[in-house]
């Protein structure tokens, strides 16, 4: 065989080919690893951002049974039965929050999600969202209801709470 361009260049071709299918590639198309996770929880007061009913309002208080937050207007306490129609509530000092977490963290809090059933919403007042907890900080935000025409019942705002 003769030595040109031609055969050099096929010869060398060859060999990275070779070279290739003898050593691999060094890419992998998949991989499946097993992992675990621990996540540990504790009530709202050990928790590492409590978030607590203001105890300067009767609207706001705490489900016995889930432990979760519930603004109620309840006919027996306040005389009515329930809120107006197409009306803004707001509840100046509603829910406290307090950074008990671990020393140099910080926190934010934001609502996941804002829109309650027809055109009714629910918003924080009183403090620039998200809230920014530093170690050691307490904050009191208010909550700024809007109903619609219909009325708003068993409705569920998550909160997302993360750590910067």
């Amino acid at each position: 065989m003769r030595l040109n361009r031609r055969n050099v260049i096929f010869g060398l071709g060859t060999v990275v080919a070779g070279g290739g299918v003898a050593f691999g590639t060094g890419a992998f198309s998949q991989v499946e690893a097993d992992r675990t996770i621990t996540v540990d929880v504790a009530d709202d007061q050990n928790a590492f951002v409590s978030v607590t009913p203001n105890t300067n309002t009767d609207l706001v208080t705490v489900d016995g049974d889930t432990g979760q937050i519930m603004i109620q207007w309840n006919a027996d306490d306040f005389g009515g039965s329930g809120a107006h129609q197409n009306a803004t509530i707001i509840i100046d000092k509603a829910i406290d929050f307090a950074h008990n977490g671990e020393s140099g963290t910080t926190y934010e809090v934001s609502m996941a999600d804002d829109n309650l059933s027809g055109d009714a919403s629910i918003a924080f007042t009183n403090v620039t969202e998200p809230i920014v907890l530093a170690e050691g900080e307490t904050t009191t935000a208010g909550l700024e209801i809007t109903t619609s025409d219909s009325s708003i019942k068993d409705e569920t705002v998550t909160l997302e709470i993360t750590e910067q």
